[in-house]
């Protein structure tokens, strides 16, 4: 899938546009919020790490849309870390498992496979203050997600700012992909049949293509 999305992005570099709206995301009213306010993007983050439950919807927003303003943004690396968390989490060492989680997360905060995955580590360990933690920060997310958009056609796509959310967004809504396509900036899921009668799911990859781009620029 990996040399699928690259080649793909190359096709489609002339596709891409600056900072812009897509579906109900305004990129450049964020992008105008953070360069206003230097500092802004740092504090919600903080807040967003404590659980802070005053967080507003708009700042969600912010945090998971403003990523990609950030030099860190890097929405196809990998953690070294990764492979060591995967072997003990399928052993269901969860103990062991959550610390490389949470350094993982601690890199990168807008990391939605990862803080689930946090959140079923303690879950497994009973650790009550820590699955509402996680909880907070993954559910809150997911809505921001899923107010991106209604996910039915290329020009209301759910905004995703990389792949992995795609899978996570869908697995919060309890369907699963059987086939996909890129249609403009836009990732087609079709679906497996599904309780909720969706067909197929559009979301729009147009942040993590351009990021690709830039990438290849170096």
């Amino acid at each position: 899938m990996r040399k699928l999305l690259v080649f793909s992005a190359i096709l489609l570099c002339s596709y891409i546009l600056p900072a812009q709206k897509i579906s109900r995301i305004d990129f450049d009213a964020i992008k105008k919020s953070l360069e206003v306010s230097p500092g802004l993007y740092k504090k919600l983050v903080d807040r967003f790490t404590a659980a802070d439950t005053t967080l507003t919807e708009d700042n969600y927003t912010t945090l998971y849309y403003g990523q990609c303003f950030q030099k860190e943004y890097d929405p196809y690396g990998t953690d070294p870390d990764f492979d060591i968390f995967k072997e003990l989490y399928q052993q269901e060492d969860f103990t062991k498992a959550l610390p490389y989680a949470l350094k993982m997360i601690g890199k990168n905060p807008m990391d939605m496979k990862m803080t689930f995955k946090a959140l079923v580590c303690y879950y497994k360990m009973n650790d009550e203050a820590g699955k509402v933690k996680m909880g907070i920060r993954y559910n809150n997310i997911m809505k921001s997600i899923f107010d991106s958009g209604d996910g039915k056609t290329v020009a209301t796509a759910f905004v995703a700012m990389c792949v992995s959310d795609e899978y996570e967004f869908m697995a919060s809504m309890q369907v699963e992909s059987s086939a996909q396509t890129l249609e403009g900036n836009c990732d087609v899921l079709e679906l497996k049949k599904n309780d909720p009668g969706l067909e197929r799911l559009y979301f729009n990859v147009a942040k993590p293509l351009e990021a690709m781009m830039k990438m290849f620029k170096k």
